[in-house]
């Protein structure tokens, strides 16, 4: 089991590779800012770092994973919703709806990490980033898996069973984190309220006060319209990215930042990190 993990694991890095390649190049086409390549090499060697520890993670997953499938089969006595052998006809509404229950799922545990603080100071990491790209998708705190494969894997498990997708449409999944990251000047038009884009989540990570907690939603709006989260970008808008009260410099700072102790003023040996569970603007 431990080395079939390890293949799978390698492979989806392999295949994240790939992905912000090529985002990463498109980005040189119609970029948001230009931005110096020391932001992506950080983000980079955060990364992997970062995902020695996902991959430990993801083996303790997998010795729950049985325990959750045995449950559903005497729950629910289904077989796995999304497999291999589906007919197109069959996929082309049936991963729709498993994105839509799995970005609903996703939508309030993003908004757990901004409203809970000891959440906050685990995802903070994310959001520290002053330079928005590709690259900044994999920028975050491998104990933020955690919180995300407890809640929203586990849910979506019991629901569905085990995810089953054909290689193209697994990496075309992938894919969407890398570009609603991207440092590219894209604007949706009417298609802003309907699909998450790079300029939907560059308003998420915004530093403005007006963007404050405002679009958590990975895939659909309609999550963010739902319940009073969402600020539609005006063709113009591409805010300034980042934290005002936290500057991550070195990657020993980015890993111990959710355990280092804070005054209340906020003053640490690294400088100032704010104690709110919500970031502030400058």
């Amino acid at each position: 089991m431990l080395a079939e993990l390890l293949r799978g694991q390698l492979d989806q890095l392999l295949y994240a590779g790939g992905i912000v390649g090529v985002v990463l190049i498109l980005e040189r086409f119609r970029p948001v800012e230009r931005q110096p390549w020391q932001a992506v090499a950080f983000n980079l060697v955060f990364a992997l770092v970062t995902y020695a520890f996902i991959t430990f993670e993801a083996y303790l997953f997998g010795k729950l994973l049985p325990l959750l499938l045995s449950l559903r089969q005497d729950w629910v006595a289904a077989t796995n919703f999304i497999n291999q052998r589906l007919s197109p006809i069959s996929l082309a509404w049936r991963f729709p709806l498993y994105l839509l229950v799995i970005d609903f799922l996703a939508y309030w545990e993003h908004r757990a990490k901004h409203r809970i603080g000891m959440l906050w100071r685990i995802h903070r990491v994310h959001h520290s980033d002053r330079h928005v790209n590709a690259s900044s998708t994999r920028r975050d705190h491998w104990l933020s898996n955690i919180t995300y494969m407890l809640t929203v894997l586990v849910a979506g498990t019991f629901m569905f069973g085990a995810l089953d997708l054909p290689l193209w449409l697994l990496i075309a999944y992938m894919a969407v984190g890398f570009y609603n990251h991207a440092n590219i000047r894209l604007h949706l038009g009417a298609l802003t309220p309907l699909v998450s884009g790079p300029q939907y989540h560059r308003i998420h990570h915004s530093l403005l006060p007006q963007h404050l907690n405002k679009n958590f939603s990975g895939i659909f709006p309609l999550f963010d319209i739902l319940f009073g989260t969402y600020h539609r970008p005006g063709p113009k808008e591409f805010p300034p990215t980042g934290l005002a009260d936290l500057r991550i410099e070195s990657h020993w700072q980015a890993h111990l930042a959710p355990f280092r102790p804070t005054s209340r003023s906020g003053e640490t040996a690294w400088g100032t990190i704010g104690t709110e569970p919500y970031p502030a603007a400058e």
